[in-house]
């Protein structure tokens, strides 16, 4: 973020800055998607990190790993959401992000006084995901009225929905079965590479 911004400030007077800035967008969510799959299929190995005081804790640490992907889908919207700022920053109409705070703050203070006595933490995390979620369309609907930038939003949602499908699929139907779980990982990571050879390949040569 902090060198985001900067970058941001410094490129916005070019005439194709905007274009730029979707392009950013496109390759912030396709690296974050990966890291969301390549630690979700993981999983399984990854938790030896987590250490606990004693094996009973580490026991209830490893009882929440089921929460981890939509943990890291936050991330990613949390990400996009930094990302589509950009343009309340840029025309100095910056309220808006304190209307866009503001609502996202509400929507998880009034639905955690809801649902977290009843499914606990779980609920939580995903109260933060619809919080996210409706800052993230918050902000991107008030954006192209003030100030259009021509994401794919097509596009990039359906990476987002691939990957939160090979993590459902890794977690619950394969058991997190770490072989099958990265054999997942290089066929998303290979799929997207193909799509994206031509234009990855073009930005390497500038």
């Amino acid at each position: 973020r902090l060198g985001a911004e900067p970058f941001f400030f410094s490129y916005a007077k070019n005439e194709n800055a905007r274009r730029v800035y979707a392009l950013i967008m496109d390759y912030f969510i396709i690296a974050m998607v990966l890291v969301m799959v390549g630690i979700s299929v993981n999983i399984e190995w990854l938790k030896y990190f987590i250490e606990g005081k004693d094996a009973e804790q580490q026991a209830l640490y490893w009882s929440g790993l089921h929460i981890v992907p939509i943990l890291l889908l936050n991330y990613v919207l949390l990400g996009i959401y930094m990302n589509l700022s950009v343009w309340y920053k840029l025309t100095d109409q910056t309220r808006f992000g304190l209307y866009i705070s503001g609502i996202g703050a509400i929507v998880t203070l009034v639905l955690n006084v809801i649902l977290i006595p009843r499914y606990s933490y779980v609920g939580a995390v995903w109260v933060t995901t619809l919080a996210y979620g409706i800052m993230v369309m918050l902000s991107y609907l008030w954006g192209q009225q003030r100030y259009p930038i021509p994401y794919r939003v097509g596009k990039n949602l359906t990476y987002i929905l691939i990957g939160a499908g090979v993590c459902w699929l890794m977690f619950d139907v394969f058991d997190r079965h770490v072989v099958i779980g990265n054999l997942l990982f290089v066929v998303f990571a290979g799929m997207t590479f193909f799509l994206e050879r031509k234009a990855l390949f073009a930005l390497l040569k500038k």
